[in-house]
C-alpha cells in the first residue's frame, strides 16, 4: 500500500480492522489511514469491529467525521456510494481533501444487492452516442431502439471498405465469460480478415421478450444494458429487442454487414430459426460457443449453494476453461491497433480490490468512477478460498472466471489475483 502511495498522487485504499478492536481503536486507525492520501475510498466491511462502531457512533458518517477531525484537515464526504447486505452490512465511502465531486456516484440505501442501477449509464469511453436513441421499426414484429452515433457517422462507416459493421444479439443475463468471449471473438475475427475498423452493435432482448420465450431474466433491462454498455468490445447497442428472426432486412436497417452468434442456434416461438433468414442471404457468421459456462449453469450453482440444486452435491460443477492465452486475450485492447498501457507509464494509479462475482451495475459504477481518479485502474481479486473463509460460502464464479470478466470493462487496465482480506 505504501509503495503504491509513494508512486502516485491518487490511490484507493480499503480500510478494515481486526474484530478485536473496539470503537476508539478503530477511530484512531481510520485517522491514521486518512493521512496516507488526499483521496481515499473507505470500505466498512461486515466484521465484528463494525458493530462496535455503529453501537458507539450510530452511523458510518459520524464515525468517519470523528476520524477526520483527528487528522486536523478538512475532508469532503461522498457516500455511501454502495450499501450492501448481500454478504452482511457493508458500506463504501469516498473522502477527499479536494473540492467535492459534482454528484453522488450511487446511493442505494436498503438495497439487497450491492447496487441498484436505476437507468442506463451515460455514454463513456471513446463512443459518441446520441442522447436520444433512434426508434426503428423493421416490421410489425421487429421494433427496437438503436443507441448510435450520428447518422452521418454511421453512413461514413458503411461506405468505408476498410470498416465493417457487425451485430451480435443475446439476453446477456448474468453476463459471464461466455457472453464476453462471443463479443471478443466476433470483433477479433473481422480484424483478422484485414479490416482496419470493426464496429460492434450488441443487441439485447427485452425483459418482456425473454419472459415470453423462456421465463423471466434474473436481471432487469437496465441492469443488463448497463453491464453490456461498459464492455470494451461494444461500440453501439440495440435495446428492447424482440425474440424474433434477426433478418437481413434488420441488418440493412442497422447498416451492418454481418449478424453473428454462437453455434448454439436459438429457435423462435414460431418454430423458425432466429438466423435462418440471415443464413439464407449470406449475412450470418457463426462463432464457437465457450464451453463450461452459461446463465443456466450459473443459476444451477446458485441453487446448489442454497441446497436446492439437482444432482449429487459432490458432483463437480463444470467451469469455463481459463488458460494464460485466454486471460491474455481478454486483457488485450478491443482494437489491436491500440497500444497496451503500461503500469510503469502511469502517473496516477487507482487500485480497487474486491470479489467481483457476477458482474452487475454496481461493479460497473465503481470501476467507471474509480477510473476517473487516475490514468491506470488496477483491480485486485480475492481468491475463492479467501472469500469462503470470510463469507462462509465461495463465490458463484471461480477466481479465473472472475479474472476473465474484470478486464472486459473498458475502464480497467489489468487485474491481480489471489488477494487476502485486510
Amino acid at each position: 500500500m505504501l509503495r503504491g502511495h509513494e508512486m502516485c498522487a491518487s490511490c484507493i485504499f480499503v480500510a478494515s480492522c481486526s474484530g478485536a478492536m473496539f470503537a476508539q481503536g478503530s477511530l484512531q486507525l481510520m485517522a491514521a489511514l486518512l493521512k496516507l492520501a488526499p483521496r481515499i475510498f473507505v470500505e466498512l466491511p461486515d466484521q465484528p469491529w463494525l458493530q462496535h462502531v455503529y453501537d458507539h457512533f450510530g452511523t458510518a458518517r459520524v464515525f468517519l467525521q470523528a476520524a477526520t477531525k483527528l487528522t486536523g484537515k478538512q475532508w469532503n464526504f461522498l457516500g455511501p456510494l454502495v450499501m450492501s447486505e448481500w454478504y452482511g452490512r457493508r458500506e463504501l465511502w469516498l473522502l477527499e481533501e479536494e473540492p467535492p465531486l459534482a454528484a453522488p456516484i450511487l446511493s442505494a440505501p436498503g438495497c439487497l444487492r450491492e447496487a441498484v442501477f436505476p437507468c442506463l449509464l451515460p455514454a463513456v469511453g471513446g463512443r459518441t452516442i446520441a442522447a436520444e436513441p433512434a426508434k426503428l421499426e423493421v416490421s410489425d414484429e421487429l421494433k427496437f431502439f438503436w443507441h448510435r452515433p450520428s447518422w452521418a457517422a454511421v453512413e461514413e462507416q458503411s461506405a468505408d471498405p476498410e470498416t465493417v459493421r457487425i451485430f451480435l444479439n443475446g439476453c446477456f443475463d448474468l453476463m459471464h465469460v461466455g457472453h464476453f468471449n462471443a463479443l471478443r471473438q466476433a470483433k477479433r475475427l473481422f480484424f483478422q480478415q484485414g479490416y482496419k475498423k470493426v464496429v460492434m452493435l450488441a443487441g439485447i432482448h427485452s425483459d418482456e421478450a425473454i419472459t415470453r420465450q423462456k421465463g423471466p431474466p434474473m436481471m432487469s433491462d437496465n441492469e443488463r444494458v448497463a453491464v453490456l454498455e461498459a464492455t470494451k468490445w461494444v461500440d453501439e447497442f440495440v435495446t428492447h429487442l424482440p425474440y424474433v428472426s434477426m433478418s437481413s432486412q434488420m441488418a440493412d436497417a442497422l447498416r451492418v454487414r454481418w449478424i453473428c452468434h454462437g453455434d448454439d442456434m436459438p429457435i423462435c416461438k414460431d418454430g423458425d430459426g432466429m438466423y435462418s433468414d440471415a443464413i439464407e442471404h449470406g449475412r450470418f457468421q457463426m462463432l464457437k460457443r465457450t464451453e463450461g459456462i452459461s446463465t443456466t449453469q450459473i443459476i444451477e450453482r446458485l441453487l446448489r449453494q442454497q441446497g436446492l440444486g439437482s444432482g449429487c452435491e459432490a458432483e463437480a460443477m463444470e467451469t469455463a476453461l481459463a488458460t494464460t492465452q485466454r486471460l491474455g486475450q481478454f486483457a488485450a485492447p478491443a482494437d489491436p491497433e491500440q497500444g497496451v498501457k503500461l503500469l510503469t507509464s502511469a502517473k496516477h494509479v487507482v487500485y480497487v480490490p474486491g470479489i467481483f462475482d457476477l458482474v452487475h451495475p454496481g461493479h460497473v459504477s465503481i470501476l467507471q468512477h474509480a477510473a476517473k481518479l487516475g490514468d491506470y485502474l488496477l483491480v485486485g481479486l480475492y481468491s475463492d478460498e479467501t472469500v469462503r473463509q470470510h463469507r462462509g460460502t465461495p463465490p458463484v464464479l471461480t477466481m479465473l472466471e472472475r479474472a476473465m470478466a474484470v478486464p472486459t470493462s473498458e475502464h480497467t487496465h489489468t487485474d491481480t489475483l489471489d488477494l487476502s482480506f485486510l
